[in-house]
């Protein structure tokens, strides 16, 4: 358990990270590029998505689908986050060892 709260810390930290460093680079490209730039790039943004928004079916759709995706990635990236601490650490996460036991029991079922 304590592992399994270990990597999760460890991949909320480089979520974090990574936001941060995506933030960061697009205030130094605007900073780079200048407010005029910046002003030219939003007034095309409203003019695109804002001034004649979607319906509403077409959100709920992009929405559930964005979820899912990043539901996804998390996931992915916690099995493999997982898979490195048990190989560095030489210990499994609870519930690996759980997986692995259940695995076990239904093989020698068989």
């Amino acid at each position: 358990m304590k592992s399994k709260l270990i990597i999760k810390f460890l991949l909320l930290v480089a979520y974090g990270a990574l936001c941060g460093l995506a933030i960061h680079g697009d205030h130094l490209k605007w900073h780079r590029l200048g407010r005029e730039a910046f002003l030219s790039n939003q007034a095309h943004r409203f003019d695109r998505y804002m001034a004649s928004p979607g319906t509403g079916i077409g959100y709920l759709i992009i929405c559930i689908f964005s979820a899912f995706c990043i539901a996804a990635l998390y996931e992915g990236i916690a099995f493999i986050g997982a898979k490195l601490f048990s190989s560095c650490c030489g210990q499994k996460p609870r519930s690996m060892e759980t997986y692995e036991n259940s695995k076990a029991v239904i093989e020698s079922r068989d």
